[in-house]
């Protein structure tokens, strides 16, 4: 069978959730299209199917330098390690029991013999992200992240009862915090 794959990629991305509730397969395959296509002005639709053996497989379109896309996933089965932690006795298994950040690693391999590294993060450490500095490398991800901002501004209006009428302030609070990995405002 000849490989038509015309690019490989990957990417690294910050999931800020209770290390206990990620489920990247549930994420992946669970996504709806609406989800889908408010990460992005070029993401157009999404679906899930799946393949003759019964595994799900994601199928995500979008348009990239005006040509459409078509990307697919295919569930792999894998073992996740257990968690664990270095104490004073060595290595145990579980959470590191203080949640201290970066002290409780899992591991996972991928079908093409990547080593998956998951850490739970429970606070940043200094220096490595400049709070009061946010940048965006592209305008997709700043419509993103205004789109992420007007969806929990929608929220808080709903919370406080009446209009926000000092909604940029707000809008840009929230960029920030969620950039720099902040509390986010409520």
């Amino acid at each position: 069978m000849q490989d038509n794959t015309l690019v490989k990629s990957s990417f690294s991305s910050t999931i800020q959730a209770p290390i206990e509730q990620v489920d990247l397969p549930a994420w992946c395959f669970g996504l709806s299209e609406a989800e889908y296509r408010s990460c992005s002005p070029a993401h157009v639709s999404a679906a899930v199917t799946a393949v003759p053996d019964g595994r799900r497989m994601s199928i995500n379109v979008e348009v990239i330098g005006g040509s459409p896309m078509v990307q697919y996933y295919v569930e792999e089965i894998g073992e996740v390690s257990e968690f664990f932690h270095v104490g004073e006795n060595g290595v145990s298994s579980g959470l590191d029991p203080e949640r201290r950040t970066y002290s409780s690693p899992a591991s996972f391999d991928d079908p093409d013999g990547n080593i998956w590294i998951l850490q739970e993060i429970t606070a940043r450490l200094p220096g490595l992200v400049d709070p009061g500095a946010s940048s965006f490398g592209s305008v997709s991800d700043l419509a993103s992240a205004i789109r992420r901002a007007a969806a929990a501004h929608g929220e808080h209006e709903k919370r406080i009862e009446q209009k926000d009428t000092n909604w940029p302030d707000w809008y840009a609070a929230y960029i920030v915090a969620e950039a720099g990995g902040a509390k986010l405002p409520k």
